[in-house]
């Protein structure tokens, strides 16, 4: 007699949606729904290409046999995401992209797929090192064009301060300008009002760092100063204030070695300091134990 098999997790429109408001660490849908509307208001290209690399990569990782939990919880879904939003942003033409965005989602999830034992053993998250593995890939060979900070410096003011407070939290998932920003940070309230504050320190203690340092004032305006300290300290918040700060200084400093450098790292230095203030904070005992799972 043939034994049943447990059914495999269907992927339906809130495990896509949980997909996309992991990229700023929060299992739910409407924070995924949130987040997708600033990607919208940004291009609605960005807004397809989330949703169309949330569903490759979750539908590869149940091919893959990864955990019914893990998939649902959108954990395989945000990688994916974030490859195709670089291909819509980086790509030569919009034809290649559309070519791109499935082939570098389904990538990012066979990436994550093959870094499970090695992240199990350190007992830490992948954030969003597949998706930044499959794009060192590919994008050195595509020729870009940066502004190079040539505009002028931002007046700074209160609201000018608080328009890039808020667009350091919308580039976060690659949107751009303070209402996009608004909208993220409505969906991490939604998720968590804890996690909200923790986004907008982590954006403000990264930005005051990077301006100190002489970042420009075009980057400064375009909120590229914040959303490598908002990712790190939502992903050390559980550990407390204390970790979390340190965790968005680190992701300051490396962001300004990469900046004088003129490498384009993304969200590398999010990822890097994460795993360095996990290690440490671990050793230290700080915040809970073990907060962090690593999907299968």
């Amino acid at each position: 007699m043939p034994t049943a098999r447990p059914a495999s997790p269907s992927i339906d429109l809130r495990i896509l949606l949980r997909g996309i408001g992991q990229v700023v660490l929060q299992a739910n849908a409407l924070t995924g729904a949130l987040l997708l509307v600033a990607l919208a208001l940004t291009d609605l290209r960005l807004a397809c290409a989330a949703l169309v690399g949330s569903a490759a990569a979750s539908m590869t990782a149940v091919l893959m046999g990864a955990e019914r939990r893990d998939v649902e919880q959108g954990l395989h879904g945000f990688n994916g995401a974030l490859a195709a939003l670089i291909a819509v942003l980086f790509a030569p033409h919009p034809l290649a992209a559309v070519a791109l965005v499935p082939l570098l989602a389904i990538s990012a999830a066979l990436v994550q797929r093959a870094m499970r034992k090695p992240l199990a053993r350190w007992r830490q998250c992948p954030y969003s090192s597949p998706c930044l593995a499959v794009t060192a890939l590919w994008l050195p060979f595509v020729a870009l064009q940066h502004a190079d900070g040539v505009s002028a410096d931002a007046l700074l003011t209160f609201d000018s301060a608080a328009a890039a407070l808020l667009s350091g939290v919308a580039q976060t998932t690659f949107a751009h300008g303070a209402w996009a920003g608004t909208l993220v940070v409505a969906g991490l309230a939604v998720a968590s009002r804890r996690a909200a504050a923790f986004a907008l320190g982590g954006a403000l203690v990264s930005t005051v760092l990077l301006v100190a340092l002489g970042a420009s004032g075009a980057s400064f305006a375009d909120g590229l100063l914040g959303f490598n300290g908002a990712l790190a300290a939502l992903a050390l918040m559980p550990r407390g204030p204390r970790a979390a700060l340190a965790a968005a200084a680190l992701a300051a400093l490396l962001q300004w070695l990469a900046m004088g450098a003129g490498i384009p790292v993304f969200t590398a230095p999010f990822a890097l300091a994460s795993w360095a203030t996990v290690a440490v904070t671990r050793r230290l005992t700080l915040g809970e134990p073990d907060v962090i799972r690593t999907p299968s």
